[in-house]
């Protein structure tokens, strides 16, 4: 008897672990983790740098550079997974604002936009450059982004035939992160201000939730 009642109690247990973990998994894979600015740039200017020992090429976003290009933002959470899309101008809305990508891996969403995008001719001139600003603090899941991204990207130009340079900026900064974000505050429309005193992943949270809004307003 006495051993039954311990197998119950530990089943039980095991089975409350089981809830309250895949609770914890749940939650945790719902947060982004970081935010991957796309764009697809017909004539661009970069220039090298380094951060935390990581070579980089650094995009010169601009306000030009934002009403006349795909900008497109994507939320990923731990997994690599997109957890929404922001696009930031016009032309991005026109293009993709009826397709979904939520739940899809990120290398994958990025080469289905890339796919459109040369359907509709956007690669016909020869200096197209394709940059990704990463915004994390995970430089684990940075490096991830970028090798994911880069191998599939590559073997979407080779099998279309088209040359087009990828440049990478990842911001890995965690001082200031009004600084790091005020890209992404302007195009969305947010007062850096609002950042203050909140942790990365409050601020991460923060922009998903406002660019709910930033969609209805375009």
């Amino acid at each position: 008897m006495k051993k039954t009642i311990i197998t119950i109690i530990f089943a039980v247990f095991l089975i409350s672990s089981g809830i309250v973990l895949g609770v914890f998994l749940t939650k945790r894979n719902s947060y982004p983790t970081a935010l991957v600015l796309f764009s697809i740039n017909k004539n661009q200017n970069n220039n090298i740098v380094k951060q935390n020992n990581l070579k980089i090429e650094e995009t010169n976003l601009t306000n030009n550079n934002l009403n006349s290009n795909i900008e497109i933002l994507l939320f990923v959470n731990v997994q690599g997974k997109v957890l929404s899309v922001s696009c930031l101008n016009n032309l991005s809305k026109d293009l993709y604002q009826n397709i979904s990508y939520d739940g899809r891996l990120l290398n994958e969403a990025v080469n289905e936009i890339t796919s459109t995008a040369i359907k509709e001719g956007f690669f016909e001139n020869r200096d197209n450059i394709i940059n990704f600003g990463v915004y994390t603090n995970n430089i684990k899941q940075s490096q991830n982004i970028k090798n994911c991204a880069t191998k599939k990207l590559n073997k979407l130009f080779d099998d279309s035939d088209i040359n087009v340079n990828i440049k990478f900026n990842i911001n890995l900064q965690t001082t200031n992160l009004g600084q790091k974000y005020a890209f992404i505050a302007y195009a969305m429309q947010i007062d850096i201000a609002d950042f203050k005193d909140k942790t990365e992943s409050e601020v991460l949270q923060y922009i998903n939730f406002k660019s709910i809004k930033f969609k209805g307003n375009m």
